[in-house]
């Protein structure tokens, strides 16, 4: 049980690290930076680890008022290819009533938190 709750605060602690991280590089750098391509590494980290810090990182960002989706799925895209995980970002736009734009995250192995918006157009996926 401790071990556990251990697991939650260390997971908590890199969804907060790499949230704040991620806000700060999207104001200091550019576009590109910001989805350069990461290595996919070998990590000891699981799929149930990985879904926690996705959805840690979700519930972070309302707390600490992060609203941009943008932010939030280069944080789990960057960290879940650094532990190994596969996913691609998809970058969209409608122009219906007005411009809007959408960032989501997709993995076929771990759940993200995130929903795609079927009525965009898909400008570019990032890998």
């Amino acid at each position: 049980m401790l071990l556990k709750k251990t697991n939650s605060l260390l997971i908590l602690f890199f969804s907060f690290f790499y949230l704040l991280k991620t806000r700060l590089d999207f104001i200091f750098f550019n576009f590109n930076h910001l989805i350069k391509p990461v290595k996919l590494r070998k990590s000891s980290w699981t799929k149930s680890d990985m879904s926690k810090f996705c959805r840690f990182v979700e519930k972070l960002s309302n707390i600490i008022g992060v609203k941009s989706c943008f932010i939030k799925s280069v944080t789990k895209r960057n960290f879940l290819l650094d532990k190994g995980y596969e996913c691609e970002m998809y970058i969209g736009v409608t122009l219906k009533d007005r411009f809007k734009s959408h960032s989501w995250l997709v993995s076929e192995e771990i759940n993200c938190f995130e929903s795609p918006d079927k009525n965009m157009k898909v400008l570019k996926v990032v890998k």
